[in-house]
């Protein structure tokens, strides 16, 4: 029983590489300042977010100008100060630029394939469990159940340069919805003197139809510079 229990584990155990990446140390921090930029089709804004001793976030503008915005960067502007998310209400915590293992182990699972390399990472296939950003109750699991998913790891760094799932071919996520396109990449990167990763970058790309009208988004979230505190 003894050799059993450990044959399985062994032949569960994820790659060397992978594993390294998965068992960072990271203390957990909160976002206090972050520059951000967010792209959503052709609307662009960078603004800035700053917390407060209560975990109340302010916003503030940085680009545009506001007499220089579209209708729809005003629109997307407008969107983010309104957000529960984003005015630190609710935190969300693939935004909040961490790197969080539980959330991608969770996500990954103990069974992946390698598939070679990539752009000098080291890239392997894996069977999505969950959406590195998804919370619990968010209806994700009727999505990612049609995906496939794909992670990265950057060796000489020791830890994953993105993880990303996509949809192989179209499917319902429900009676009334149809996803034709789904495309998902989160992406970490390592300042010289931080020491953890944090998130880079968010992109997400989805294409369908919902009650017989077709919809179409492209988003990126981009983290240019950001500064933690301890949590409590």
């Amino acid at each position: 029983m003894l050799l059993a229990s450990a044959l399985f584990a062994l032949s569960a155990a994820l790659p060397q590489p992978l594993e390294q990446a998965l068992t960072i140390q990271v203390d957990e921090t909160e976002l206090s300042t972050g520059h951000f930029r967010v792209t959503e089709g052709p609307a662009r804004i960078e603004f800035r977010v700053v917390y407060d001793d209560q975990r109340q976030a302010e916003l503030t503008l940085l680009a545009p100008a506001e007499t220089a915005m579209t209708e729809a960067e005003v629109e997307l502007w407008e969107a983010w100060q309104g957000d529960d998310e984003a005015d630190g209400e609710e935190e969300d915590s693939s935004f909040d630029g961490a790197y969080n293992v539980e959330n991608l182990r969770a996500s990954i699972g103990g069974e992946v394939s390698e598939l070679g390399r990539e752009d000098g990472l080291l890239v392997y296939a894996f069977t999505p469990l969950s959406l590195f950003s998804a919370e619990d109750g968010d209806g994700s699991e009727r999505i990612v159940q049609h995906l496939t998913g794909r992670v990265a790891v950057d060796e000489a760094a020791g830890h994953i340069a993105w993880i990303e799932y996509s949809a192989p071919e179209s499917f319902k996520p429900n009676m009334a919805a149809r996803i034709e396109t789904f495309m998902m990449r989160v992406s970490f990167g390592r300042e010289a003197s931080a020491e953890a990763p944090r998130m880079e970058e968010l992109a997400f790309e989805i294409e369908g139809s919902a009650a017989f009208q077709p919809f179409s988004q492209n988003s990126r979230i981009e983290l240019i510079s950001a500064e933690f505190t301890p949590a409590d």
